[in-house]
């Protein structure tokens, strides 16, 4: 299984996609809990390939849940509680994305993760106004943005 379609998922069971080494995107949209109690544990365990994911309406994420997976990179909106703030420690090495003076950003920055805000993410690049391009040849402009989005105009 490479990619989870499931928009009407809204908890994710303790072991849940533990071991899918190929998953690399997962629908996230619904989720509200990644794990059912502090107990429960490693629901992306082993999942090397899923290196983000974005989490808007998540209230509660067991402890572990991420433990030995590839995330890196996760989005929290203003909901996330954790189940109880003295078992709970997510992996340090994973950075949060979340609200200023959310229960995310308390939490990453007295468990070591590193924290950075979304409130008011804009990027604004320095690109001519017009770029030519000769017939047969091409323009590639990548951008990589979290927690949000993103649609353009050309």
């Amino acid at each position: 299984m490479k990619t989870v379609a499931c928009s009407k998922l809204t908890t994710v069971s303790e072991y849940a996609f533990y071991g899918n080494s190929r998953l690399d995107l997962i629908d996230t949209m619904a989720i509200r809990k990644i794990g059912t109690s502090d107990s429960s544990q490693l629901a992306f365990g082993l999942c090397y390939s899923l290196k983000s994911l974005y989490l808007p309406n998540v209230i509660n994420i067991a402890p572990n849940s991420f433990n030995g997976s590839g995330v890196e990179k996760l989005v929290i909106g203003r909901s996330f509680v954790p189940f109880t703030s003295s078992t709970y420690k997510m992996d340090t090495d994973i950075d949060i994305y979340g609200y200023r003076n959310s229960t995310a950003q308390s939490y990453a920055q007295s468990n070591g993760n590193d924290f950075y805000p979304i409130d008011d993410l804009a990027y604004t690049l320095n690109l001519p106004t017009n770029k030519s391009c000769i017939q047969g040849s091409s323009i590639t402009l990548q951008v990589e943005v979290l927690g949000y989005e993103v649609s353009y105009c050309w």
